[in-house]
């Protein structure tokens, strides 16, 4: 079971791939805001998403943003 605190993300559609789960599912990422660099797993897919885009859990979006934002532009790569 996921925390709210933990740091996962869920990966757009076209990236997730396709069946759960996917081939994605526990992957990491280093996600990048303003400086700040987190790596979080792959948990799931979000749909609405965007293109290459992510829907990170509380914890995730915690580190890198104050959760009033809301939305931020992040840039993100797999982790090797």
């Amino acid at each position: 079971m996921i925390n709210e605190s933990d740091l996962a993300v869920a990966l757009d559609s076209g990236t997730f791939g396709g069946g759960y789960p996917s081939s994605q599912c526990g992957r990491k990422v280093v996600i990048t805001y303003k400086g700040k660099s987190i790596t979080a797993t792959v948990l799931d897919e979000a749909p609405g998403a965007g293109r290459h885009g992510l829907d990170l859990t509380p914890g995730a979006f915690k580190a890198l943003a104050p959760l009033d934002k809301g939305r931020i532009d992040v840039t993100w790569r797999f982790v090797k």
